[in-house]
């Protein structure tokens, strides 16, 4: 939601309890300390941030939630919240709308417990 960054962890629980939803993700800008967040069970958890140099925007989001949705398939919330964003840095330093990675991009940087950005 924009204008509510320094504030997105109140507007995640209010979020999860006005619509009574189990989780709540929320990104940040780039730059801004803490990362990304995932609100599940009553704690957060917050991604790292990857430096990169935004080429294009145009698709992030969409890379955000996938590998979100990666995450929260394997079961564990925290890799969740770091494949998100991760993801989200690929599609941020990629040109066009397509981001060139795919499951073994996500399992190397699962495997990696720092994460790498490759493009």
């Amino acid at each position: 939601v924009l204008g509510f960054a320094e504030q997105a962890e109140r507007l995640a629980e209010a979020i999860a309890g006005r619509y009574g939803v189990p989780l709540v993700a929320v990104t940040r800008p780039p730059g801004e300390e803490p990362g990304d967040l995932l609100l599940a069970r009553g704690e957060i958890r917050y991604a790292p941030r990857y430096p990169v140099e935004i080429v294009d925007r145009i698709g992030a989001g969409d890379s955000f939630v996938a590998g979100l949705i990666h995450g929260l398939l394997d079961g564990d919330l925290d890799l969740a919240i770091r494949l998100a964003a991760y993801a989200a840095a690929v599609a941020l330093a990629t040109p066009g709308d397509i981001s060139y990675f795919g499951p073994e991009d996500l399992a190397a940087f699962h495997a990696d417990a720092v994460g790498r950005l490759v493009r």
